[in-house]
């Protein structure tokens, strides 16, 4: 198949996998900022996002509040926010020193407190002025301006795309200079050896700090260059079984390295 070939692929894929997920799932929200409410899902953001420079993301977040000092608010986008109760949880911990937003495929509400009972979040996102937004991850630039965050989060988002790389270069255009990605769970999906060279590569050419658990990655980086120059290209285009359900998958290859 040629690249012009496997690019209108690529793009077809994007597309069955955001029309998946923009159904409704049933999904409801356990995670927090600090905690959770679910024994299957143990960790809260702080635990479960990877530590920067030694920092989890509640000293991230305090740093660049502390760093502003009300000059304006403190940027933050979660990207497959869900229902948004970490969002709700970071407006809790920064009130108006910090404007939380939040892009997931689906409009969740339902959301889990500490009696363990399911309640309607929408009221709180709608009190604390919290902008989500419907749209796909893998597009972030088609919502959002360029240079405009302080932090992205995306957590156990990539499993539901077809191209995670899609999303990690949207990220990286929306930060600001200095702006901090973090990313869990994330997977490189390499049909071919080459995820540890590639990860060797970003860490010694951007200084991302990445950990990697089996086939997944967990990492955080600072927006250091205008421009993300990835040495990969796809590699062919695959399906991925995911609770019952086919997703389209984007696989890639090492190039230039």
């Amino acid at each position: 198949m040629s690249l012009v070939d496997l690019n209108a692929e690529r793009q077809r894929a994007i597309d069955s996998t955001f029309a998946q997920e923009s159904e409704n799932k049933g999904y409801v929200s356990w995670r927090g900022l600090l905690e959770t409410f679910c024994a299957s899902y143990p960790l809260g953001y702080i635990d479960t996002l990877p530590k920067f420079k030694g920092k989890d993301i509640v000293q991230l977040g305090d740093d660049k509040v502390a760093e502003l000092q009300d000059t304006r608010p403190y940027e933050l986008l979660d990207v497959g926010c869900g229902t948004g109760r970490f969002l709700v949880d970071c407006f809790n911990r920064w009130s108006n020193q910090v404007k939380p937003s939040g892009i997931t495929a689906y409009l969740y509400k339902i959301a889990f407190g500490p009696d363990n009972q399911p309640y309607d979040i929408s009221e709180l996102i709608n009190l604390y002025g919290i902008e989500i937004t419907r749209g796909d991850a893998q597009r972030l630039t088609n919502y959002y301006p360029e240079n405009h965050f302080d932090t992205v989060t995306a957590v156990h988002v990539t499993r539901y795309l077809a191209d995670p790389w899609a999303m990690v270069r949207e990220i990286h255009k929306i930060l600001r200079p200095k702006g901090i990605g973090s990313i869990a769970a994330f997977n490189p999906q390499f049909q071919r050896r080459g995820d540890d060279k590639l990860a060797n590569f970003l860490r010694n050419e951007y200084g991302w700090e990445i950990d990697q658990e089996g086939p997944t990655w967990n990492f955080a980086f600072e927006k250091k260059t205008d421009q993300l120059d990835l040495p990969i290209e796809v590699d062919g285009i695959g399906q991925e079984e995911l609770r019952g359900s086919t997703y389209a998958k984007v696989f890639y290859k090492l190039s230039g390295i």
